[in-house]
């Protein structure tokens, strides 16, 4: 079993999300609900992320599109993400780093979530963790479309 940390609040999983986002040197995928990136900008994560574009790291994301967010979507593909809809999302979360940190929940309630929202999400440096994780990560990025042309069509 791998060792980490459990996380409880919707805050805490940002303030994780934030120390893998900042120690990434290579790689970052992540899978997040559209109204969790909304709440991300409060710790300033959009920017973090841009950051890290820029300095050469591939990020590759996966979310839902729906209108209201695709003004945030859109600010996530202009600072060079690779991101991908699906529209078949059930609450799953996760961000991995490096294939070796990773955090993830199974299901977070996406209606009307808040910082101090409880969920439970689980932190670790564990690689082997991270292996499973980017495994369904990349199922997942198979199934999805891309966000770019998902946009495209709401916009008509």
């Amino acid at each position: 079993m791998a060792s980490g940390t459990i996380i409880s609040t919707v805050k805490d999983a940002l303030a994780a999300t934030l120390t893998i986002i900042e120690s990434t040197e290579r790689e970052m995928v992540w899978v997040l609900p559209a109204p969790l990136l909304v709440l991300s900008d409060q710790f300033n994560l959009h920017e973090k992320m841009k950051a890290i574009v820029q300095k050469g790291v591939s990020v590759r994301g996966i979310t839902t599109l729906s209108s209201p967010y695709l003004e945030t979507v859109q600010e996530i593909v202009s600072s060079g993400q690779l991101v991908r809809d699906v529209q078949s999302y059930v609450g799953t979360f996760m961000v991995i780093g490096d294939k070796k940190q990773s955090i993830s929940s199974i299901y977070i309630n996406v209606e009307d979530i808040s910082l101090d929202d409880e969920i439970v999400a689980f932190w670790t440096y564990d690689p082997a963790y991270a292996s499973y994780l980017l495994s369904s990560f990349d199922e997942l990025w198979k199934e999805a479309v891309d966000a770019e042309r998902r946009i495209q069509e709401l916009t008509r």
